[in-house]
C-alpha cells in the first residue's frame, strides 16, 4: 500500500461543480477514512445606517468528512461538497492497516464544469 502511495499524483482531487472527486492514480485499493477540506468564506461588516461596508473579514474554515471508501485501482469517487471555488486545501486520511493511517496533501485541480459526451460548447 505505502509503495503505491509513494509515487507523485497516486491520489489527486478534482473539483467539478460541487464535487470533490478523489482519483485513485494506483494499481492499489485505496482505502479512504476521511478527507480534511480546508475553504475560505469572506464576510462584509457594515457599520449600522450604512450601504457601504466598512470592513471585509476572511475566515478560513476546515472540515473533517468521513469517508470509509475504498477506492478501487485507477477509480474515482465524488463528494458532494457544494461551492468549491475558495477550497484552498484537501488531506486525505488513507488507512494502511493494522491501525495506521497516512495523511496526503493532495494536489487540487480546479474544473470550470463537467465535460459531457455528445455536448458542444
Amino acid at each position: 500500500m505505502e509503495v503505491c502511495l509513494s509515487k507523485p499524483g497516486a491520489l489527486t482531487a478534482s473539483l467539478v461543480g460541487g464535487y470533490i472527486q478523489l482519483n485513485n492514480n494506483t494499481d492499489c485499493a485505496l482505502v479512504i477514512d476521511a478527507i480534511e477540506v480546508t475553504h475560505a468564506i469572506t464576510a462584509l461588516i457594515y457599520e449600522p445606517g450604512s450601504s457601504e461596508p466598512s470592513k471585509k473579514v476572511k475566515r478560513v474554515i476546515r472540515e473533517r468528512l468521513s469517508i470509509k471508501h475504498e477506492i478501487p485501482p485507477h477509480s474515482s469517487i465524488r463528494i458532494y461538497f457544494g461551492p468549491v471555488e475558495n477550497i484552498e486545501s484537501i488531506i486525505a486520511i488513507v488507512e494502511l492497516g493494522e491501525g495506521r493511517e497516512l495523511r496526503i496533501r493532495l494536489p487540487v485541480i480546479h474544473f470550470e464544469s463537467e465535460k459531457r459526451g455528445g455536448e458542444s460548447s
